[in-house]
């Protein structure tokens, strides 16, 4: 071994003498050596480094578009996206990704983990995921994320308000349009609360059929932004 193009001498226990100059020249070469290890590791006292340690930045991101609901709760048919080059710079408000094929991947969106029963669904068609790899406690590489949309969402009204907490309603998907029919986002229950009341035909605001409204999710349930005001339908007279 060398450092600066001069050998190391072998030395003999008990014989040889070791110079200054020989002995700060093995601590540059140890300086050196530590210098040049893995930064992200776990390191003994005298910075060698013992274990590896995997680095954030080692993590491969993607990101997701939702396609439909898969199996389980939270977890969400997806394509994987590509940013598109062309509109990079535009101000025309073109959308930015492009699906990069018709490979679908299931990915499990760690914002609806411990589901109940009668679970809602976070996310819509269209919406996006930002997710990366996990591997499970049985060696299984999973795609695991957190969605990429505002915590409120609109929602519009397929109904009249009734004698209920709850309304039925469909999201508006991040395209502007509406969710409908079979797809993911439509016909969603949105529960209000009605300050000293319970009953959403009984409060107000009140809601008719086709209104749109802000709504968000939580714990498995979509409510309403809204607070109501409980109401009472009277008589008018006039004297």
């Amino acid at each position: 071994m060398t450092l600066n193009q001069q050998p190391f001498r072998h030395l003999i226990a008990h014989r040889d003498k070791v110079s200054a100059r020989e002995y700060n020249r093995l601590v540059d070469l140890a300086s050196k050596m530590a210098h040049s290890l893995m930064t992200n590791g776990i390191a003994d006292s005298s910075g060698f480094s013992i274990r590896k340690q995997i680095s954030s930045e080692a993590i491969e991101y993607k990101v997701f578009q939702v396609v439909s609901a898969a199996t389980g709760d939270g977890n969400y048919t997806c394509n994987e996206q590509t940013l598109d080059a062309s509109v990079w710079n535009t101000t025309s408000g073109d959308d930015r990704f492009h699906t990069k094929d018709a490979v679908e991947v299931e990915v499990f969106n760690l914002m609806e983990n411990d589901s109940a029963a009668d679970h809602t669904p976070m996310l819509a068609l269209y919406d996006r995921i930002r997710a990366w790899q996990w591997v499970d406690d049985l060696g299984e590489t999973r795609w695991v994320g957190i969605p990429l949309v505002n915590s409120n969402r609109r929602v519009k009204a397929t109904e009249a308000a009734g004698a209920a907490p709850n309304i039925t309603c469909n999201l508006i998907l991040n395209d502007g349009s509406e969710a409908t029919g079979e797809q993911l986002g439509a016909g969603i229950e949105v529960y209000g609360d009605v300050c000293g009341g319970t009953d959403l035909n009984d409060a107000i605001p009140r809601i008719a059929d086709d209104d749109e409204l802000a709504a968000y999710w939580a714990n498995g349930v979509w409510y309403f932004t809204t607070t109501f005001q409980a109401s009472e339908v009277c008589d008018c007279y006039t004297v």
